[in-house]
């Protein structure tokens, strides 16, 4: 994929941000990832190809994954022309979370924002970022503005504690991991 300056500029600072928070290698018994590295997990390192040693999983694969597993999917490019940081926050979120789980927060926050459907159309809440939650996203920013999509982050936020919680709540092992992940929100 060729992209501008700006473009790669960005999904570069995304990525960083991403292996800033993932590290290098981890095998905890407590993380329901199982071994990592990079924030990769072994699943999806083996489902892309590789199966060498974990800690021993190349950076530029790791780097690769990111940008179709998570960036791409998350339709990164298009969040980053409306808002830098939003589309930063929801490449980080969905390699912490998955790409479901972050699509599903963001479509929830904006329908929370769409005055009973007044302001665009509800959103399914699908966990799938495709043209009609990009659509609600820049009609909620064209109504909203910048102001707006500082609060859409906010609201994004929140909902991310809350998802944490509730899973340290039902798997009282990831409690363990608590401060850590609602730091790195």
């Amino acid at each position: 994929m060729c992209y501008n300056n700006g473009m790669k500029d960005l999904r570069e600072k995304a990525i960083n941000n991403i292996l800033k928070h993932e590290g290098g290698y981890s095998n905890d018994p407590s993380d329901s990832g199982s071994e990592t590295m990079w924030g990769i997990t072994i699943k999806e390192a083996r489902r892309s190809g590789y199966n060498g040693p974990m800690k021993e999983l190349p950076k530029e694969l790791a780097i690769k994954i990111y940008e179709k597993k998570y960036l791409d999917k998350i339709k990164f490019d298009k969040i980053a022309e409306i808002k830098p940081s939003l589309a930063i926050k929801l490449s980080d979120m969905s390699v912490n979370i998955g790409v479901d789980r972050a699509s599903k927060i963001l479509q929830r926050a904006l329908n929370a924002f769409n005055n009973n459907g007044k302001e665009y159309d509800s959103l399914a809440e699908d966990g799938i970022i495709g043209d009609f939650t990009i659509s609600a996203l820049r009609e909620f920013y064209d109504k909203r503005g910048v102001l707006g999509i500082e609060v859409l982050q906010k609201a994004v936020k929140g909902l991310l504690v809350a998802y944490y919680i509730e899973l340290g709540e039902k798997y009282p092992k990831n409690k363990k991991f608590m401060y850590g992940w609602i730091r790195r929100v």
